[in-house]
């Protein structure tokens, strides 16, 4: 009866060391996950900050190439309507 008490006490042992074991896992592997998550957030805030910056960039492109295109053609539209005006009534 002794030996059985024994058997069922290593028993026991074992199988409470194999369930700290996975335990100690499953926490790394949480962890792990927690760390992988908390980089995804961060790439996806950076990525969000860089999509705001492009616009931000592009935005100022157009402003600084597209104004003075815009003022050249309105200046070159002026001019074609002076010349038409002087052949038409010269």
């Amino acid at each position: 009866m002794a030996g059985v008490a024994l058997a069922g006490g290593t028993l026991s042992t074992t199988s409470a060391d194999r369930a700290q074991v996975s335990a100690t896992t499953s926490r790394a592997q949480a962890d792990l996950a927690r760390t992988a998550a908390n980089a995804a957030l961060h790439s996806r805030n950076q990525s969000a900050a860089s999509e705001q910056a492009c616009a931000v960039y592009v935005e100022q492109a157009d402003t600084l190439v597209v104004g003075p295109y815009t003022q050249m053609a309105a200046h070159l539209i002026a001019t074609q309507a002076v010349v038409v005006e002087h052949h038409a009534f010269a």
